[in-house]
Protein backbone atom coordinates (compact mmCIF):
# COMPACT_ATOMS: atom_id res chain seq x y z
CA UNK A 1 0.00 0.00 0.00
CA UNK A 2 1.46 3.02 -0.71
CA UNK A 3 1.55 6.36 1.17
CA UNK A 4 -1.47 8.33 -0.28
CA UNK A 5 -3.60 5.37 -0.10
CA UNK A 6 -3.04 5.40 3.36
CA UNK A 7 -3.17 8.92 4.21
CA UNK A 8 -6.41 8.42 2.21
CA UNK A 9 -7.97 5.59 3.61
CA UNK A 10 -6.45 7.62 7.99
CA UNK A 11 -8.49 10.54 6.08
CA UNK A 12 -11.98 8.55 5.43
CA UNK A 13 -11.77 6.43 9.08
CA UNK A 14 -10.96 8.59 11.78
CA UNK A 15 -12.80 12.13 10.60
CA UNK A 16 -16.07 10.67 9.58
CA UNK A 17 -19.37 12.78 9.18
CA UNK A 18 -21.65 13.11 12.41
CA UNK A 19 -23.71 10.23 11.28
CA UNK A 20 -21.28 7.79 12.49
CA UNK A 21 -18.77 7.85 15.09
CA UNK A 22 -15.23 8.05 14.45
CA UNK A 23 -13.67 4.67 14.19
CA UNK A 24 -10.04 3.48 14.80
CA UNK A 25 -8.42 0.09 13.60
CA UNK A 26 -4.92 -2.19 13.22
CA UNK A 27 -4.10 -5.32 11.29
CA UNK A 28 -1.11 -6.88 9.91
CA UNK A 29 -2.29 -6.64 6.42
CA UNK A 30 -4.39 -4.06 5.41
CA UNK A 31 -6.25 -4.13 1.89
CA UNK A 32 -8.05 -1.05 0.17
CA UNK A 33 -10.74 -0.97 -2.41
CA UNK A 34 -11.42 2.74 -3.28
CA UNK A 35 -14.17 2.16 -5.98
CA UNK A 36 -17.07 4.84 -6.22
CA UNK A 37 -20.17 2.88 -4.11
CA UNK A 38 -17.72 0.06 -3.24
CA UNK A 39 -15.09 1.75 -0.77
CA UNK A 40 -14.23 -1.06 1.43
CA UNK A 41 -11.37 -1.82 4.01
CA UNK A 42 -10.22 -5.55 4.81
CA UNK A 43 -8.09 -6.48 7.86
CA UNK A 44 -6.24 -9.63 8.03
CA UNK A 45 -3.30 -10.81 10.55
CA UNK A 46 -4.14 -9.67 14.10
CA UNK A 47 -7.50 -7.28 12.89
CA UNK A 48 -8.94 -5.09 14.98
CA UNK A 49 -11.51 -2.38 15.14
CA UNK A 50 -12.67 0.38 17.86
CA UNK A 51 -16.26 2.60 17.61
CA UNK A 52 -16.82 4.54 20.67
CA UNK A 53 -17.27 1.83 23.64
CA UNK A 54 -16.99 -1.62 20.89
CA UNK A 55 -13.96 -3.32 20.21
CA UNK A 56 -13.44 -6.14 17.66
CA UNK A 57 -10.71 -8.84 17.17
CA UNK A 58 -11.00 -11.40 14.63
CA UNK A 59 -8.87 -12.92 12.06
CA UNK A 60 -10.46 -11.09 9.30
CA UNK A 61 -12.48 -7.82 9.29
CA UNK A 62 -14.43 -5.77 6.70
CA UNK A 63 -15.24 -2.32 7.06
CA UNK A 64 -17.76 -1.23 4.28
CA UNK A 65 -21.39 0.65 3.51
CA UNK A 66 -21.69 4.78 4.18
CA UNK A 67 -19.75 5.87 6.31
CA UNK A 68 -18.31 2.94 6.90
CA UNK A 69 -21.27 2.09 9.37
CA UNK A 70 -20.59 -1.68 8.85
CA UNK A 71 -18.17 -4.14 10.18
CA UNK A 72 -17.84 -7.83 9.69
CA UNK A 73 -15.88 -10.28 11.07
CA UNK A 74 -14.83 -13.81 10.52
CA UNK A 75 -12.85 -16.47 12.93
CA UNK A 76 -12.18 -16.72 16.20
CA UNK A 77 -14.29 -13.21 17.22
CA UNK A 78 -14.12 -11.16 20.28
CA UNK A 79 -16.12 -8.50 20.98
CA UNK A 80 -16.24 -5.84 23.84
CA UNK A 81 -18.42 -3.20 25.14
CA UNK A 82 -16.06 -1.40 27.64
CA UNK A 83 -19.05 0.63 28.57
CA UNK A 84 -21.69 -2.10 29.26
CA UNK A 85 -18.85 -4.71 30.71
CA UNK A 86 -20.36 -7.43 27.94
CA UNK A 87 -18.23 -9.50 25.89
CA UNK A 88 -18.26 -12.47 23.91
CA UNK A 89 -16.79 -14.86 21.17
CA UNK A 90 -18.04 -16.80 18.40
CA UNK A 91 -16.97 -17.14 14.73
CA UNK A 92 -19.10 -14.79 12.58
CA UNK A 93 -19.73 -11.30 13.80
CA UNK A 94 -22.24 -8.45 12.07
CA UNK A 95 -21.71 -4.89 13.54
CA UNK A 96 -24.20 -1.55 12.24
CA UNK A 97 -22.28 1.19 14.00
CA UNK A 98 -25.10 3.62 13.22
CA UNK A 99 -27.75 1.37 14.67
CA UNK A 100 -25.81 -0.09 17.74
CA UNK A 101 -26.75 -3.46 16.49
CA UNK A 102 -24.58 -6.69 16.85
CA UNK A 103 -25.66 -9.88 14.94
CA UNK A 104 -23.60 -13.32 15.36
CA UNK A 105 -24.22 -16.54 13.76
CA UNK A 106 -23.00 -19.73 14.71
CA UNK A 107 -22.62 -20.51 18.62
CA UNK A 108 -21.51 -17.48 20.68
CA UNK A 109 -20.47 -17.39 24.82
CA UNK A 110 -21.61 -14.14 25.90
CA UNK A 111 -20.82 -12.96 29.28
CA UNK A 112 -22.36 -10.14 31.21
CA UNK A 113 -19.53 -8.96 33.88
CA UNK A 114 -21.27 -6.27 35.92
CA UNK A 115 -24.75 -8.63 36.67
CA UNK A 116 -22.77 -12.10 36.69
CA UNK A 117 -24.23 -13.72 33.68
CA UNK A 118 -23.13 -16.12 31.45
CA UNK A 119 -25.55 -16.40 27.98
CA UNK A 120 -24.89 -19.20 25.00
CA UNK A 121 -26.81 -19.57 21.76
CA UNK A 122 -26.33 -20.13 17.82
CA UNK A 123 -27.46 -16.98 17.26
CA UNK A 124 -27.44 -13.63 19.09
CA UNK A 125 -28.87 -9.74 18.84
CA UNK A 126 -27.34 -7.69 20.92
CA UNK A 127 -28.68 -4.11 20.97
CA UNK A 128 -26.33 -1.80 22.55
CA UNK A 129 -28.77 0.93 23.01
CA UNK A 130 -31.74 -0.69 25.08
CA UNK A 131 -28.88 -3.22 26.15
CA UNK A 132 -31.30 -6.08 25.05
CA UNK A 133 -29.67 -9.46 24.17
CA UNK A 134 -31.90 -12.26 21.83
CA UNK A 135 -30.45 -15.80 21.90
CA UNK A 136 -31.82 -18.45 19.69
CA UNK A 137 -31.51 -22.09 18.99
CA UNK A 138 -30.15 -24.24 22.53
CA UNK A 139 -30.37 -20.85 23.96
CA UNK A 140 -29.30 -20.73 28.25
CA UNK A 141 -28.19 -18.07 30.30
CA UNK A 142 -26.82 -18.35 33.90
CA UNK A 143 -26.88 -15.78 36.38
CA UNK A 144 -25.61 -15.78 39.97
CA UNK A 145 -28.69 -14.21 42.32
CA UNK A 146 -29.01 -13.47 45.86
CA UNK A 147 -31.43 -16.24 45.78
CA UNK A 148 -29.18 -18.58 44.63
CA UNK A 149 -28.02 -19.82 40.61
CA UNK A 150 -30.47 -19.03 38.26
CA UNK A 151 -30.38 -21.24 35.18
CA UNK A 152 -32.59 -20.74 31.84
CA UNK A 153 -32.92 -22.32 28.81
CA UNK A 154 -35.23 -22.16 25.84
CA UNK A 155 -35.84 -21.99 22.39
CA UNK A 156 -35.52 -17.63 22.74
CA UNK A 157 -34.60 -16.02 25.24
CA UNK A 158 -34.74 -12.26 25.09
CA UNK A 159 -32.71 -10.85 28.41
CA UNK A 160 -32.49 -6.99 29.13
CA UNK A 161 -29.12 -6.11 31.26
CA UNK A 162 -30.55 -2.75 32.38
CA UNK A 163 -33.94 -4.42 33.72
CA UNK A 164 -32.90 -7.74 34.41
CA UNK A 165 -36.11 -9.54 33.10
CA UNK A 166 -36.00 -12.44 31.04
CA UNK A 167 -38.58 -13.89 28.74
CA UNK A 168 -38.50 -17.59 27.93
CA UNK A 169 -40.54 -18.63 24.61
CA UNK A 170 -40.63 -22.52 22.93
CA UNK A 171 -39.53 -25.54 25.69
CA UNK A 172 -38.58 -22.82 28.56
CA UNK A 173 -36.72 -24.10 31.46
CA UNK A 174 -35.88 -22.56 35.04
CA UNK A 175 -34.15 -23.61 37.83
CA UNK A 176 -33.53 -20.98 40.74
CA UNK A 177 -31.65 -22.39 43.21
CA UNK A 178 -33.46 -25.56 44.47
CA UNK A 179 -36.83 -24.66 42.75
CA UNK A 180 -37.48 -25.93 39.20
CA UNK A 181 -39.81 -24.59 36.31
CA UNK A 182 -40.95 -26.10 32.93
CA UNK A 183 -43.59 -24.17 30.47
CA UNK A 184 -44.14 -22.60 27.37
CA UNK A 185 -43.34 -19.44 28.50
CA UNK A 186 -41.52 -18.27 31.14
CA UNK A 187 -41.05 -14.82 32.42
CA UNK A 188 -38.61 -13.58 35.35
CA UNK A 189 -37.92 -10.42 37.03
CA UNK A 190 -34.49 -11.12 38.49
CA UNK A 191 -34.89 -7.68 40.69
CA UNK A 192 -38.26 -8.36 42.09
CA UNK A 193 -37.74 -12.28 42.06
CA UNK A 194 -41.01 -12.77 40.18
CA UNK A 195 -41.80 -15.69 37.92
CA UNK A 196 -44.99 -15.83 35.61
CA UNK A 197 -45.69 -19.02 33.05
CA UNK A 198 -48.26 -19.99 30.41
CA UNK A 199 -49.15 -23.16 28.99
CA UNK A 200 -47.84 -26.71 29.52
CA UNK A 201 -46.96 -25.77 32.99
CA UNK A 202 -44.99 -27.92 35.80
CA UNK A 203 -43.17 -26.97 38.61
CA UNK A 204 -41.59 -27.94 41.90
CA UNK A 205 -40.80 -25.44 44.87
CA UNK A 206 -39.01 -26.58 48.55
CA UNK A 207 -39.44 -24.84 51.14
Amino acid sequence: MNKKTIIFLLSLLLVLPLSAAPISFYGGKTSVSLEDGNRTVTLTGGAGVSSESIELTSDRIFIYGEDYRYVRCTGNVSVTDNEREISLVGSNVFYDRLEKLLLSDGWVEMEDKKNQARISGARIEYNEGTSEIIIQMRASISQETEKGLLKCSADIITYNADSQILTLSGQASVTWGEDAYRASEISVNIKTEEIELSGSITGEING
